[in-house]
């Protein structure tokens, strides 16, 4: 059985079994091989799969928020990246800058009304949308021609985890809480060659 087969028979599979290990050699190409299975699946109607990489991330907060970012792009079929999310950044970027002067301006001349203003405007900007992001079993997504979301099961791909930088305890631990509190469907992709901490892998 090829890998690719193998790999859709597990995201097929009914019970959840676990989290599915795909090793290889730097350079053998399981990237891009799962890149194929996830073009594939996200254009069907019944999975979403977000590949998120591993690389150089530090600390478990970083990584909770890759995943949600790599969700919410594989929900929109990365459209976002071309209708204009440069504009959509800029505009935020304008809109924080001019509450901080309103600010200053306030603080100078004493505008209370003014300072809360332009301070409130600065709050709603620093907060983190993906704060309040939920990763389910089942996603809502947005599919061409379709009027309304459809609802897909999630498969999660962690990509590099050889060149992570949380320890391989503390790794696994953040992934088996996708894969046995959420019951998602995980690959873990790893080169076993080039993972240092060796003794807990």
């Amino acid at each position: 059985m090829k890998t690719i087969e193998e790999i859709e028979n597990y995201i097929k599979e009914q019970e959840q079994n676990g989290a599915l290990l795909v090793t290889g050699k730097w350079g053998s190409g399981k990237t891009y091989l799962m890149r194929q299975i996830e073009r594939k699946l996200n254009q069907g109607p019944q999975y979403l799969m977000a590949v998120v990489s591993l690389f150089g991330i530090e600390d478990t907060n970083t990584l909770t928020k890759k995943v949600k970012e790599a969700v919410v792009y594989a929900q929109t079929f990365n459209k976002a990246e071309k209708s204009g999310k440069g504009h959509i950044a800029k505009g935020v970027n304008v809109v924080k800058q001019l509450s901080e002067k309103v600010a200053a301006f306030g603080e100078l001349f004493d505008f209370g009304k003014i300072k809360k203003i332009a301070k409130s405007a600065n709050m709603l900007l620093s907060i983190d949308v993906y704060d309040f992001l939920p990763i389910e079993k089942e996603v809502y997504c947005i599919v061409a021609g379709e009027e309304q979301p459809v609802k897909k099961k999630l498969v999660l791909v962690f990509d590099d985890f050889e060149r992570c930088k949380i320890g391989v305890i503390d790794l696994l631990g953040i992934i088996n809480t996708y894969v046995e509190d959420k019951g998602i469907k995980t690959v873990i992709i790893a080169s076993e060659d080039n993972i240092k901490d060796e003794e807990n892998y």
